[in-house]
């Protein structure tokens, strides 16, 4: 029988630095579950760390799967920003067994919640959650010309799908977006998820908005929440990074020298970003 997994990662540094670095990760996890047959429950990308709930024949598998997200990610981070991933990118996984499975299910879900960085689910693209009960949840006048905009796989060119999939064979009928990203409806198992609460979008939605609790498990009024999700997010700060080493003629922020990355965090908090955001965008140990 198949096993529950949840994979996670530490991190206390930005690895996702736009909205690109994204559908990077989200492509090779879509594309890496298909290939081992791992069937994805849900998912969270956040811009320190990733959460995914799979269910897996066995131990072998995962393993294996978690060394290549790390492998590849890393690998492609290099190319990009000039800097090899170490520690920042330490992903680990455990066996969920059924007495927690719905914990754990809500909790992969809710994460950028939990970590407020969105005052709801629904207002954050990088978690399943807003994919398992799309069509009731949003409009067909909003769905239907999105979905309309996307490409099956069987209709790119072999040199757009080498980029997104790594020559990996991958189902035609999945769809990606006119950026380059795997819809989750397409990998997410998402039929499987819905069958938790009977197809019943009430019950999921009761759930999902249940009491959350932030990062030190404290409940999360909707006046706290709104409080502390001012300001810019990560990748808002990551973008005035990015443009003031471009306009240094530098490659990335990872080639300012000491003092000049202390002047762009002066800068950037004059602007009354927080110290704990300008030092995990700016990987300031």
């Amino acid at each position: 029988m198949n096993t529950i997994y949840h994979v996670y990662s530490h991190g206390k540094v930005v690895l996702f630095r736009n909205n690109q670095d994204y559908v990077t990760i989200n492509n090779n996890i879509a594309v890496l579950c298909y290939k081992r047959c791992v069937k994805v429950l849900a998912f969270s990308y956040m811009s320190t760390h990733i959460h995914l709930l799979v269910e897996s024949p066995g131990d072998e598998i995962i393993q294996s799967l978690v060394s290549d997200i790390f492998r590849i990610y890393s690998i492609e981070y290099s190319i990009k920003y000039g800097k090899r991933l170490r520690n920042q990118f330490s992903l680990c996984w455990k066996t969920v067994d059924e007495q927690s499975f719905m914990n754990e299910l809500l909790y992969v879900m809710k994460n950028p919640v939990h970590h407020t960085v969105a005052r709801s689910v629904f207002s954050y693209q990088y978690t399943s959650a807003s994919w398992i009960f799309l069509k009731e949840l949003i409009p067909d006048v909003v769905i239907i010309p999105f979905l309309s905009g996307c490409s099956a796989v069987s209709e790119i060119s072999v040199r757009r799908l080498r980029g997104i999939s790594r020559s990996v064979s991958i189902p035609g009928e999945w769809l990606v977006s006119n950026d380059g990203m795997i819809l989750p409806l397409s990998y997410v198992a998402v039929e499987s998820v819905r069958a938790i609460w009977n197809n019943n979008v009430k019950k999921f939605l009761y759930d999902i908005n249940k009491n959350s609790y932030d990062a030190d498990y404290q409940i999360l009024s909707a006046d706290t929440l709104d409080i502390r999700c001012l300001g810019m997010n990560d990748i808002q700060v990551c973008t005035l990074i990015d443009k003031y080493v471009a306009d240094k003629n530098l490659r990335s922020f990872h080639f300012l020298e000491q003092d000049g990355a202390s002047l762009l965090a002066r800068k950037l908090s004059d602007k009354l970003i927080p110290e704990s955001q300008i030092r995990r965008c700016l990987w300031m140990e």
